[in-house]
């Protein structure tokens, strides 16, 4: 007799059924070529784009994203709010980008893990170094967990109109 259910609960029952929710969302997001006005591109959702979506491009709502300076030339994004405040996975999602100086938006960029390793400015304050060093861990554990996909742009938009 199988006494993990009982022991730990249905674990494979709500693992499936989480699968199942991600697919029928990523179906949604690949015909729809979005990611949905006010969602942010979860870890589990771009990994599943890396892995199966050919290098298809995908637009992402922009205003969900905020954009750290890092030094003088260097900037970082991740999401303004995370659901679980613990959970570091969205944080691997945008990494290093670049904003346009004139609105502060940011230019579409390739999900690709590039640079590899992104380099501490010599300007930078101890929250900086913290901030870099951190991308730079997550990075290499999402290169590890991805394993074999497509590199793929992401399209940031910051209209109502790009997402219908």
């Amino acid at each position: 007799m199988d006494y993990t259910g009982i022991l730990y609960g249905n674990d494979k029952e709500q693992a499936e059924q989480k699968r199942e929710q991600l697919d029928d969302k990523m179906f949604r997001m690949f015909v729809d070529g979005h990611a949905g006005k006010g969602n942010k591109l979860t870890y589990e959702q771009a990994k599943w784009w890396w892995r199966n979506a050919g290098g298809k491009p995908l637009v992402v709502d922009g205003r969900e994203l905020k954009v750290w300076k890092v030094g003088d030339e260097h900037e970082i994004a991740a999401p303004t709010s995370l659901d679980d405040p613990w959970s570091l996975d969205d944080l691997k999602v945008h990494g290093h980008v670049s904003t346009n100086p004139k609105n502060g938006r940011i230019w579409d960029g390739k999900y690709d893990f590039k640079p590899r390793e992104m380099s501490v400015p010599e300007d930078a304050g101890i929250v900086d170094k913290i901030r870099v060093g951190s991308r730079n861990f997550l990075n290499e554990r999402a290169i590890d967990e991805h394993g074999k996909g497509t590199p793929f742009w992401i399209r940031y938009r910051y209209e109502d109109k790009d997402f219908e």
